[in-house]
This record gives C-alpha cells, sequence and structure tokens, in this order.
C-alpha cells in the first residue's frame, strides 16, 4: 500500500473537511515527510492504532479491497473519493454508500473540489498539501493523466497556499522524490509499483 503525498494529503484534508481523523496505512515516503514538514503537518496515525477503534472510515485515493489498510472494517464504509478505474476487486457495500470517483490526475484534485463545492475555506498548510498531492501524482502537470480540472484547482490553491518560493518548493518536492539512497535495488523496483489482474 503506497502512502505517497496524493493519498496522505487526500487523508489529511477529507479529515480537515469532513471533522474526522486522518490515518495512513504503513510508512510514508521521503517526498511525503518533506511535503508535511514544509507546511508543518503531522504525520496520520496507523490505521491499526487504538484511537480509530470504532470509528466509520472514508477511503481516500483507492476503492480496490486489495488496497484496504490494516484495521479498516469495510462495514463501516461510509464513503469513498478516488481517481482510480474501478477494478474486478472494488469494494463493494450492502447499503447505498458515497462513492465519487472523478478521471483527474489526482485525489486531491478531487478534495480541493470538494472544498470549493462546499465554499469551506482553506487554511494555507491544508492548500499547500492539496497542490503538493496535484503536483506529484501529476509530475508537476506534465503526466498524461493532467487534466483541465487539475490545472484549474493548482491555480486556486496557489492563491492559498502561500508559497513564497513555488520553484524552490517543486524542486524540494521533486528531490526527495527522486533521492533513492535509503532504499535497496528491490525497493527501488517496486516503487510505486502497481499489480493488475487481466
Amino acid at each position: 500500500i503506497n502512502n505517497d503525498v496524493d493519498s496522505i494529503c487526500s487523508a489529511i484534508s477529507a479529515a480537515h473537511l469532513f471533522n474526522g481523523k486522518a490515518a495512513r496505512s504503513g510508512p510514508i515516503n521521503l517526498e511525503t515527510e518533506y511535503m508535511l514538514n514544509y507546511f508543518g503537518l503531522q504525520i496520520p496515525e496507523l490505521s491499526t492504532h487504538k484511537q480509530f477503534e470504532n470509528y466509520n472510515w472514508c477511503l481516500v485515493d483507492h476503492n480496490s479491497k486489495d488496497k484496504l489498510a490494516q484495521g479498516v472494517d469495510i462495514d463501516k464504509i461510509v464513503c469513498i473519493f478516488d481517481h482510480h478505474q474501478l477494478q474486478s476487486d472494488t469494494i463493494e457495500f450492502e447499503l447505498p454508500t458515497l462513492v465519487e470517483i472523478q478521471p483527474w490526475g489526482s485525489c486531491t484534485t478531487l478534495l480541493a473540489y470538494k472544498y470549493f463545492e462546499q465554499k469551506t475555506i482553506i487554511p494555507p498548510k491544508i492548500a499547500g498539501c492539496l497542490l503538493g498531492g496535484i503536483l506529484s501524482d501529476t509530475i508537476n502537470l506534465t503526466s498524461p493523466t493532467t487534466t483541465q480540472t487539475d490545472k484549474n484547482v493548482v491555480r486556486k490553491l496557489l492563491e492559498l497556499a502561500q508559497i513564497q518560493n513555488f520553484e524552490k518548493f517543486v524542486s524540494g518536492m521533486f528531490y526527495a522524490k527522486s533521492n533513492v539512497d535509503h532504499l535497496s535495488v528491490t525497493e527501488i523496483a517496486f516503487t510505486d509499483y502497481k499489480q493488475y489482474t487481466i
């Protein structure tokens, strides 16, 4: 399970927007650590932490059973926000459940859009985290998955994030993303690895 900038910043922003608590499924990567430090945000607790017992869950940045974090009770999932396609192992529900999937470049684009849709003020550090998630998942808006919506949302978030030196921010983010000094050859090969069944 990948705890990248998009997934962690989606969790943090969703928790802020919906008055919940962010959780993560495992260790975070260096780029995510850079982002959280840059904006002074706390690393979310692990999903197995006792504080989450009996909590309802809103999943972000995934919709499949194989990505479900340890400690998450599938019967207590009340919503999903994602940008990935539905697959054969998509989580199924007995009751109607809020599921919003948009074909955008990142899940943070969707969460930022939810703030705009609800006319909720985005604090600068949350705006920065959302911005970082979009830039990371779209490779600074150059990925083929980048949409016009991603670009429009980035423009709005740039105004709100109050980043003094944008070029330095982006270069620091991508330096952290590309730094593999601490990884083994196997870990490098499986960075952002995704398995698909055809």
